[in-house]
């Protein structure tokens, strides 16, 4: 594999100036889809009371309960108009889980440093100083797993690979979005 990247180095080196910044700003590109259809559905959701704060954030005084969550980008100035991008959305514990929203913002701490899972850890990093941390609590007895599902096709965040409901997995599979 060593020479592999070997070869693959050598010829990155032989790019152009300017084709190693068109790379460079191509690695933050993401593919948004905001389809109206699966907008609706946020009519199904039950009621979520959304609390916000930025990731990293030492200490966060965080609920020890099960929940849904989500990691968005938000560039905070005072000359831009708020903006968010969704990136990814997770849930901690479920019905037959006692994961909790405070453990799984540990567990994101961790992954920043320690790449476990690949494609998270690169969100983690890439927009590290921009990334917010959104929780809401779930009942006991209601599905974080449902709403998760509920919240990914909403939002077809570009990290979340799996989580879809069946239907909108094998859509967007098709139409080579996941």
């Amino acid at each position: 594999m060593s020479e592999f990247y070997d070869v693959l180095d050598q010829d990155i080196e032989e790019q152009s100036q300017d084709d190693k910044r068109l790379a460079y700003i191509s690695k933050y590109r993401r593919e948004f889809v905001l389809c109206p259809s699966f907008i609706r559905k946020k009519d199904e959701l039950p009621d979520l009371v959304w609390n916000t704060i930025k990731f990293n954030e030492p200490s966060p005084n965080l609920p020890d309960h099960q929940g849904v969550y989500a990691f968005s980008i938000n560039v905070e100035h005072g000359s831009l108009p708020s903006n968010s991008y969704i990136l990814y959305v997770g849930k901690a514990g479920d019905t037959t889980s006692n994961n909790t929203i405070k453990k799984r913002y540990r567990d994101y701490i961790r992954e920043a440093r320690v790449q476990s899972r690949p494609k998270i850890h690169r969100m983690l990093n890439l927009w590290a100083g921009h990334l917010t941390y959104h929780y809401a609590e779930v009942p006991n007895g209601v599905s974080t797993g449902d709403i998760e599902e509920q919240l990914t096709t909403i939002f077809i965040p570009p990290y979340n690979t799996n989580d879809f409901l069946v239907e909108v997995r094998d859509l967007l599979k098709g139409a080579s979005i996941l």
